[in-house]
């Protein structure tokens, strides 16, 4: 049986409905720097080796060098003052670090993002990835689970250990957006809250 999620948090949202309540958010002061980048990339994850977001760094500066208009939000709940330093000194204005976010917070960036970027080099789950194509937002993660089953076919898998990987699947994610949206809620009904909790309940059932 799989996780779930709020669908009344996380859930498509119209963008100009978006900024309006971002602008009552403590996110307000970052509304400048994200309204006027071309293409904005979401990262949800602890700078930790496991989450890999080196390579994250890494292929988003390959695509800055041809993008330089681009945003990479990191939202962190660890955050690791070294490496904020260290990449807000390399990216400056090109990237934005933020923690103690709530839900809402959460599924207002979703919705603001191009793509969520999750190459991570192992999971339980993946929950980041599910908020994200609930919202209709697709995503460039790793090609084997379980990734691969939150996912389906409604992103674009990398090989998370290879930075040109990470990158090419940035390309292909925004170059096919507007249909792997439709595939990403289409895929997000399969996890349900409803759904799962009917599962579950079979579960115990079949076992009384």
């Amino acid at each position: 049986v799989y996780h779930g999620v709020d669908k009344k948090i996380f859930r498509p949202i119209n963008k100009n409905k978006v900024f309006n309540l971002l602008n009552k958010t403590k996110l307000k002061d970052k509304l400048k720097s994200i309204r006027s980048a071309d293409k904005i990339i979401l990262s949800v994850a602890n700078d930790t080796e496991r989450k890999n977001t080196q390579r994250i760094y890494e292929a988003f500066a390959k695509y800055l060098n041809k993008n330089p208009n681009a945003l990479l939000i990191r939202v962190v709940s660890i955050p690791n003052e070294k490496i904020i330093s260290e990449q807000s000194g390399k990216f400056k204005d090109r990237i934005i670090f933020l923690y103690g976010l709530s839900d809402n917070e959460m599924g207002l960036l979703y919705n603001i993002a191009d793509l969520t970027i999750f190459p991570s080099l192992g999971e339980g789950f993946g929950l980041p990835l599910l908020e994200s194509i609930s919202c209709g937002t697709p995503c460039v993660t790793s090609n084997f689970p379980p990734m691969t089953e939150v996912i389906g076919d409604s992103g674009v898998l990398v090989n998370p250990y290879e930075v040109d990987s990470i990158y090419e699947g940035i390309i292909e994610c925004l170059k096919n957006r507007n249909k792997l949206s439709g595939r990403a809620l289409k895929r997000s009904e399969f996890f349900s809250i409803e759904k799962n909790f009917q599962k579950t309940h079979n579960i115990y059932k079949s076992l009384v």
